[in-house]
């Protein structure tokens, strides 16, 4: 039920990949009430999804380790792309909106295939595209698994108190080079 997860856009695409890849499942993880987008779809798109509801942090990785692919057809609203990183840490291939945060995460394009931001007929050729080529999913996941790792934590840690601390001290120096002016003055 968070329009800007782009849950609409699969469930779009989802016909044509069912024509190219029978059998295909959308699984949908995380919290809110999908059923107003189900009611709308196209049949076999709702027979071919699964909705999961919220999952542990646990279950996250291993449904994402697991899948042939992980989308995220987002339309818009996304400032870092964090669900791109955890997909691709576990070993699923993304799939993602060629939003700006989304290309950033994925090198330009290069650890996971991106698609026309909103076009279901891009996402759905995508997917086909992926889903009949298992030498390129093994070459996403490991290309996701090595830029996930960029992400990291222990890396990205003395770059964030680098920030912090150049903050700190140009805040100091502004109070330093003020002079005081009165009472009144300020």
């Amino acid at each position: 039920d968070e329009p800007r997860k782009g849950l609409d856009v699969a469930l779009r695409a989802l016909p044509a990949v069912l024509d190219a890849h029978p059998g295909t499942r959308l699984l949908v993880a995380g919290p809110g009430d999908a059923s107003d987008l189900l009611r709308d779809a196209d049949p076999r798109a709702v027979a071919a999804t699964v909705v999961l509801g919220a999952v542990s942090d646990d279950d996250k990785a291993s449904l994402l380790g697991s899948v042939d692919a992980y989308v995220a057809p987002h339309p818009g609203g996304e400032s870092f792309g964090i669900v791109l990183v955890e997909a691709m840490a576990a070993g699923a291939p993304v799939v993602a909106s060629d939003l700006s945060a989304f290309l950033a995460v994925l090198d330009e394009g290069r650890t996971g295939a991106t698609f026309a931001t909103g076009s279901a007929p891009a996402l759905a050729a995508t997917l086909v595209g992926l889903l009949a080529d298992p030498d390129r999913r093994a070459e996403l996941r490991l290309a996701g698994r090595a830029r996930a790792r960029t992400f990291d934590w222990s890396r990205v840690s003395d770059q964030v108190m680098a920030v912090y601390e150049t903050v700190l001290e140009g805040a100091h120096a502004d109070l330093a080079d003020q002079a005081p002016r009165g009472l009144w003055s300020r």
